[in-house]
């Protein structure tokens, strides 16, 4: 992440985290948004540019990706084309 430094209240890990959303409407035509993520203790400062949120408690489909971030688009097509696509992964509101 390239101002991961900027970023307040960082909980040190190993992990970060790309948070996907979408509208349904969107989700036809593969539109999403994608937040590269970190773990703070605190949302009380958060640098200009940037946002906070906090994920409420769920089960989530977790992935793990390893490369480069140009093969991404590999394992988003997985995600939305096998996964998603099974009566076993519905997606939720």
């Amino acid at each position: 992440m390239e101002r991961y430094s900027e970023i307040e209240n960082v909980i040190p890990s190993q992990e970060h985290y790309g948070i996907m959303r979408t509208r349904e409407e969107d989700f036809v035509d593969g539109k999403f948004d994608y937040i590269a993520s970190a773990e703070v203790s605190s949302l009380d400062k958060i640098s200009v540019g940037m946002v906070g949120a906090e994920i409420p408690e769920a089960t989530y489909a977790a992935f793990t990706h390893k490369g480069k971030l140009d093969s991404h688009r590999i394992l988003n097509e997985y995600i939305y084309g096998k996964c998603f696509g099974t009566p076993s992964m519905n997606l939720s509101d």
